[in-house]
């Protein structure tokens, strides 16, 4: 199998996109080892610092983890989810490839303390609907999510299972996007 020296894209992110699609496709398992660096070099028909390239790439996007003296595995791909960025958890799920559920923890109605007025800007005879969701990636719990509603706006969430994406809900369920200014 050979990359294609002709093409834009530089060998070691041709290679790179090899290596993934395989993951990605199931060929290659979570667990397996991949070929050496040696063997990735002979039979991709590229130099090691190429094969080096690809693999230290796909190993920081949490692809491949390298062990000392045993070689380099497949691992679960990192859901890199910047804080600043408005894709929601279950989008950088996807995006990564994985499958995202959550379990619903709590659905309370909370009394508006001062604290709560002020920073989610409610009127004062508001209530706060607090909602806290075990977040799981590909089966296996990822995070505690703890989200804080006016119950007069949101008050619908109650009666919702909210195992999926509150952003496609609430786009679906009141025409709210998010949007980043």
């Amino acid at each position: 199998m050979k990359l294609d020296e002709s093409n834009s894209i530089p060998l070691y992110l041709q290679l790179k996109n090899t290596i993934k699609d395989l993951i990605n496709s199931g060929e290659i398992q979570k667990g397996d080892r991949i070929p050496s660096e040696f063997e990735l070099c002979k039979k991709y028909n590229v130099s090691r610092i190429t094969v080096r390239n690809a693999l230290s790439e796909l190993e920081s996007e949490g692809y491949l983890i390298k062990k000392q003296g045993k070689g380099t595995f497949v691992t679960k791909p990192k859901i890199f989810r910047p804080l600043e960025d408005t894709v929601g958890f279950t989008e950088s799920c996807k995006n990564a490839g994985v499958d995202s559920t959550s379990i619903v923890l709590k659905k309370e109605i909370l009394p508006l303390t001062q604290q709560y007025q002020n920073d989610l800007q409610l009127e004062k005879h508001d209530k706060i609907l607090f909602i806290q969701r075990l977040r799981f990636a590909g089966g296996e719990p990822l995070m505690l999510e703890n989200n804080y509603y006016s119950y007069d706006k949101y008050g619908f969430l109650m009666n919702e299972p909210l195992t999926g994406s509150l952003y496609e809900l609430l786009a679906e369920k009141k025409g709210l996007y998010v949007i980043m200014s």
